[in-house]
């Protein structure tokens, strides 16, 4: 329990020991009451699911230039990247990224659509490809398909 709430539970009890409405004067005090510092709310940017941008290395506000093409499940895409809303990779991104969405092929399965032509939110993970000895680093849209890997599309004007 945080000192906050320990804080809060002990003059509740007081309060009610001397007859005082709890109810009210805790809503009071936990208003009038500052958090401890490293316990405020995160800010997160507009445009972006709050939990999807805890669960991504990097967030990227982009648009689709072009599909790659892909076989198997795994189907890339040319993004135009417009803004670097968190990037935990220590990498830069430039003005285009290639990402890739993978879905295993089943029998009444959709195929995943992939990003949509308009400017949208794109969370990514990173994989890392091919052979021991050459590497490669590559940017999977979250869970691999567009369902969780985009989010606020803006709307055409």
């Amino acid at each position: 329990m945080s000192l906050n709430a320990k804080l809060i539970c002990g003059i509740a009890t007081a309060l009610l020991a001397i007859g005082i409405s709890a109810t009210a004067r805790a809503s009071d005090i936990l208003k009038a009451t500052p958090q401890a510092e490293g316990q405020q709310q995160e800010k997160f940017p507009a445009n972006v699911d709050p939990k999807r941008f805890e669960r991504a290395t990097v967030v990227l506000r982009a648009r689709l230039m072009r599909p790659l093409g892909g076989e198997t499940g795994v189907m890339w895409y040319q993004m135009k990247v417009i803004d670097t809303l968190k990037n935990n990779a220590g990498r830069k991104f430039g003005a285009t990224q290639n990402v890739f969405t993978s879905q295993r092929p089943k029998p009444g399965v959709p195929r995943d659509p992939g990003p949509p032509a308009e400017e949208c939110t794109i969370y990514l993970e990173l994989i890392t490809g091919g052979t021991a000895a050459k590497p490669e680093l590559l940017w999977r849209l979250l869970d691999g398909n567009t369902a969780s890997g985009v989010s606020h599309v803006k709307k055409a004007e």
